[in-house]
């Protein structure tokens, strides 16, 4: 009997050396999930629906919002990222104009998508909106007690995206999927 006590810890050892653990994938093998199956091309048109309203006075530099895929993307006749796709943006530049100069510029750009449970990170060009230069544009009279200026007086200008507003960015990489 003690002669099978010293085999028993040998056989399971050797089973163990033989298969990878959890979550290890052997150097001959491929993680399929990891191989793309289809690769979208640069230059590749996203038509997204923002779903929120973003602006100058509103948003900052950094800032995230929600779009959705208005038409779907095919590439050689398939359909990988399907019409309303939810997609994650970001303010990449948000500078409101000054009481009396400055222009007013926002910047945006996307950032990712979820699909089938997965997030794939995009690199598209940046949309951006930009308002004239600021001048003053109404002079009135300030008077207090025998005092009395003149005053340039300017609204804030801003600019921005209205929820609900269509663009399109494109793909500034490739995307493996």
């Amino acid at each position: 009997m003690r002669k099978w006590l010293w085999l028993a810890p040998i056989l399971i050892l050797a089973g163990c050396s033989r298969s990878p653990g959890l979550g290890v994938v052997q150097a001959n093998s491929r993680d399929p999930r990891s191989v793309p199956r289809m690769l979208i091309p640069i230059g590749t048109r996203l038509r997204v629906r923002v779903n929120e309203p973003l602006n100058t006075r509103r948003n900052r530099a950094g800032d995230s919002f929600g779009a959705t895929l208005e038409s779907a993307v095919v590439v050689e006749g398939a359909t990988p990222i399907p019409a309303g796709t939810r997609f994650t943006g970001r303010v990449t530049a948000a500078e409101p104009s000054g009481r009396t100069e400055g222009r007013a510029v926002l910047a945006v750009e996307l950032d990712s998508f979820a699909l089938d449970g997965k997030v794939y990170r995009v690199h598209t060009s940046s949309i951006e909106r930009e308002r004239a230069a600021q001048k003053a544009h109404r002079v009135g009279f300030v008077g207090v007690g025998n005092d009395t200026a003149a005053a340039a007086v300017a609204a804030d200008q801003q600019v921005g995206l209205a929820a609900e507003s269509s663009v399109t960015f494109s793909l500034e990489a490739p995307l493996g999927m």
